[in-house]
């Protein structure tokens, strides 16, 4: 055959056969059609009205071994793939290879962007590429083989600058912009396609009426034999504007030969229609557990509550019949910055294949934090896998006051004056010139009682509008001590860690009262003078005058909660040591009884004025320590029982 498609000849056979002395019969054949075509990297190319602006999907098969531009940062500069530049800064885009590289931009009258495949595609073998866009919010991504490899977000609108698009060199057709190498099934979508559909459908022919498919070139055209006539390039896709074809025109094409034409095989063979749907499923576990896709809630069974700790890892499994690319995996939400993933999951999964990725949490503030992890991979059903995560900052151990203005209060926990003890793990920073106040119940002008630090460190006990009395006691600056005031029917009993250091009688004091607007206030006095310069730790507030033997029993543990008689009970284990814990004001009472305090003018940032670490007793640590003293007492040799 000279020239392709269908030819027919007749046959005639001559014989001796008297009753069929000619015996004829027509032939016919065709060859074989092609399946892709080659540019030669010279003057090569295919050009073709423009049918997209907004959103749009450009996809491809390409063969080539062509090196394109070096050390450019632009799609304009290397060879055209499928391309819509247009000089200058214009609405522009197109398709191209740069180095070894696909890049894909856009552009518009504020600059050019580009992104490029991490791929090399000038392998000689065949690779898919597809660029999608987004016209609401200028989002570009970049696949290849299916896999999205890059992705960013340029300026929203139309592109509407390029008349046409241009197949195999620079829209401009200037030198270093044409492309040698093959491309099959070229399509171009008014839609942003999904990876899923872009996996779906790119090793076969699609329908030629698929929705928002406005250009389809499968490329099947001319033979082996002669295509000199072959000069069109046919779009088979129905669905774009009014109808209209957009078929390309070849331009200087030899259409002979092995380059520069019409050439077989091709990526996909001609008529083959068969989709490859990812039956791929994702599964994601941690600890061993579960974790289901959309949560909204966590847990420490499946790590998604990180609690304290500082890393958790997660583990991704394909669950299905088919390969499942992973595509990203990343963290958002309003504390996704102080999470962040040190170790990066596998790209693809094989049927039953699993891979891991390490999320570390370092916190930045106080409190539950909290972020989503999505993973993005080729589930259809489950495309984007998300689930929330939390942690929290280890709690701090005590809370530190400034001694300027910081402190706690809140209305008076009792008005009993007669059997009271007040209790208090304070860590003094030192002498700041003014007498510095632990606690106070009452009015400290007029009623009421408390513990008092004076400019020396000498602890004493004031009763408001009645005395100071000191005690045989001095504290010692930067050093925690356990401070135990017993107030019993007018004798006042003051213990240092457990020891007796003082016992002295004292008048009785004006009895607090709440309607006159008294108040129990923490770190100075109930109008928020006189402020404790130092860490507290452990204060208790009991409705009763305790024995040494209580006070040892409980001296170096917390009370988890509610004991008779305990009013208050701060163990002050709030906020994260030294982190911005910034609202974080409300002082929790663990005694059941609700006598919360309101924390005021302190900073909570840094390490001097916030919740601190580390504190007196460590939290969650419970285990009483009893003296184990056991008192006898004898007279003239025989023993003498109690309240006898």
């Amino acid at each position: 055959m000279i020239t392709g498609g269908t030819k027919s000849a007749t046959l005639n056979i001559n014989s001796n056969d008297g009753s069929i002395p000619v015996y004829d019969f027509v032939i016919t054949a065709s060859s074989i059609k092609y399946e892709a075509i080659n540019f030669d990297g010279v003057d090569d190319h295919i050009d073709i009205p423009r049918a997209i602006d907004w959103d749009f999907t450009i996809e491809f098969w390409m063969r080539t071994t062509q090196t394109g531009t070096l050390g450019s940062t632009q799609w304009f500069h290397g060879p055209g793939l499928v391309d819509g530049d247009v000089g200058g800064l214009q609405e522009d885009f197109g398709v191209s290879l740069v180095t070894n590289k696909v890049a894909f931009g856009v552009g518009s009258g504020g600059g050019d962007i580009t992104i490029f495949s991490q791929s090399a595609v000038n392998t000689g073998q065949w690779v898919h590429v597809a660029a999608t866009r987004n016209g609401n919010t200028g989002a570009i991504k970049l696949y290849v083989n299916g896999v999205l490899e890059s992705s960013t977000t340029g300026n929203a609108g139309a592109k509407y600058t390029p008349s046409g698009l241009t197949f195999g060199a620079g829209n401009a057709l200037v030198a270093g912009r044409w492309y040698n190498g093959d491309l099959d099934e070229v399509r171009i979508w008014n839609t942003e396609r999904t990876q899923t559909q872009i996996q779906t459908f790119m090793n076969a022919e699609i329908s030629n009426s698929a929705a928002g498919l406005v250009g389809n070139y499968h490329f099947n055209q001319g033979t082996a034999t002669g295509n000199a006539s072959v000069t069109t390039a046919v779009d088979l896709s129905t669905q774009n504007y009014t109808g209209y074809y957009y078929n390309g025109i070849l331009s200087n094409f030899a259409l002979t030969g092995a380059t520069s034409n019409w050439i077989a095989p091709g990526k996909v063979p001609t008529g083959y229609t068969t989709q490859s749907s990812s039956l791929a499923v994702i599964g994601v576990t941690g600890n061993g557990n579960n974790i289901v896709n959309f949560a909204s809630t966590t847990s420490t069974l499946n790590h998604t509550d990180f609690q304290s700790n500082t890393t958790r890892t997660f583990v991704i499994q394909n669950t299905g019949t088919g390969v499942m690319n992973i595509n990203a995996v990343q963290l958002v939400g309003v504390n996704s910055s102080e999470f962040s993933i040190t170790a990066m999951p596998s790209g693809s999964l094989t049927t039953g294949g699993t891979t891991s990725f390490v999320v570390a949490f370092t916190p930045t503030a106080g409190g539950v934090r909290s972020a989503s992890i999505q993973i993005a991979s080729t589930d259809i059903s489950a495309p984007l896998f998300s689930f929330l995560i939390e942690g929290q900052a280890p709690l701090a151990e005590a809370l530190g006051i400034d001694g300027s203005n910081d402190y706690a209060y809140r209305t008076i926990l009792t008005s009993n004056t007669s059997s009271v003890t007040m209790e208090a793990k304070v860590y003094w920073y030192g002498n700041n010139g003014n007498n510095q106040m632990v606690m106070y119940n009452g009015n400290s002008s007029i009623r009421g009682y408390g513990i008092y630090v004076n400019v020396n460190g000498g602890l004493q006990i004031l009763y408001g509008g009645v005395s100071f009395t000191p005690f045989n006691y001095t504290l010692t600056p930067n050093v925690w001590v356990s401070l135990s005031v017993v107030l019993k029917n007018g004798v006042v009993e003051c213990y240092a860690d457990g020891n007796l250091v003082s016992v002295t009688n004292v008048a009785t004091p004006g009895v607090p009262n709440s309607g006159l607007g008294d108040k129990f206030a923490v770190g100075a006095n109930d109008n928020g003078f006189e402020n404790f310069g130092g860490r507290l730790d452990e204060v208790r507030f009991w409705n009763k005058a305790l024995t040494q033997c209580e006070i040892q029993t409980y001296l170096n543990c917390e009370i988890p909660g509610s004991m008779p008689n305990l009013l208050a009970n701060y163990h002050l284990n709030q906020g994260a040591a030294g982190l911005n814990n910034a609202g974080i004001t409300n002082i929790v009472d663990a005694s059941g009884n609700g006598n919360d305090l309101t924390l005021l003018f302190c900073s909570l940032t840094g390490t001097f004025e916030n919740w601190v670490s580390p504190g007196a007793v460590v939290p969650g640590y419970t285990i009483t320590s009893p003296p184990s003293a056991s008192i006898s007492v004898t007279g003239n040799g025989n023993p003498i029982s109690n309240n006898s």
